[in-house]
């Protein structure tokens, strides 16, 4: 064009800056190859992506970036689901509810498609005395202590049945009246001793003899004393 002898030497633009410097593109310099001017050097903008970066530098991070928007997540159980969204350069799901640790509470919290299962149990109650211990198993929705063998009313057996750790402490079978009030008895009351009911304080028949009482308790004063109907 300048007629000097050279075809496309030392053309205006070669050399100087041409692209864009935003975002994460690069400048580059115009080069002149085959009669045609080309920006070398640079990058250009790309497909955006996910990556808090501005890689089709538009001035804006992680904007339209592509395969977003659709539905994420489950709706099985408890969950819901959600949108997936560029949060941070991360690709999540928003709005989602996403699977718990199952507890026993008539719900599906992780999702499988089961309610109330996986739940770990550990033992309850009381090993104490005649009491037997059992597991805590989810049924309908609430912990129960499932196997056990509680505290009962405290009797006379040798046996701790209250399971307080202490046998034969206050039974509920003991106190009551025991022997006989006819005659010369009087009755007594019932103690546990040993692990067994014994009758205790009260006076027992005696051998009858002949003072007009009744001192076996039979209900017939001086009867059937030993010596008598003999010749005197």
């Amino acid at each position: 064009d300048d007629c000097n002898g050279a075809i496309d030497d030392n053309p205006l633009q070669v050399g100087t800056a041409c692209g864009v410097a935003i975002g994460e593109c690069t400048k580059g310099t115009w080069t002149c190859s085959g009669g045609s001017l080309s920006c070398t050097g640079g990058k250009g903008p790309a497909a955006e992506t996910c990556d808090n970066k501005d890689n089709d530098c538009n001035g804006m991070i992680d904007d339209n970036v592509p395969g977003l928007g659709g539905a994420c997540g489950s709706s099985v159980g408890e969950c819901k689901p959600g949108t997936q969204k560029c949060i941070g350069g991360s690709v999540v799901c928003s709005g989602s509810v996403a699977p718990a640790a199952e507890v026993c509470d008539g719900k599906d919290n992780d999702c499988d498609g089961t309610i109330d299962n996986n739940i770990p149990t550990s033992p309850c109650g009381s090993g104490v005395g005649t009491c037997k211990q059992g597991l805590t198993t989810c049924v309908l929705g609430a912990l129960q202590c499932v196997g056990a063998t509680g505290p009962t009313a405290e009797l006379c057996d040798g046996l701790d049945n209250d399971c307080d750790g202490v046998v034969d402490n206050a039974p509920t079978d003991e106190g009551g009246l025991c022997g006989s009030k006819v005659g010369e008895c009087v009755q007594g009351s019932e103690k546990c001793i040993g692990g067994k009911l014994q009758c205790v304080g009260g006076l027992g028949p005696k051998t009858e003899i002949c003072d007009g009482k009744d001192n076996d308790c039979d209900g017939t004063p001086d009867n059937d004393i030993p010596g008598t109907g003999a010749a005197c």
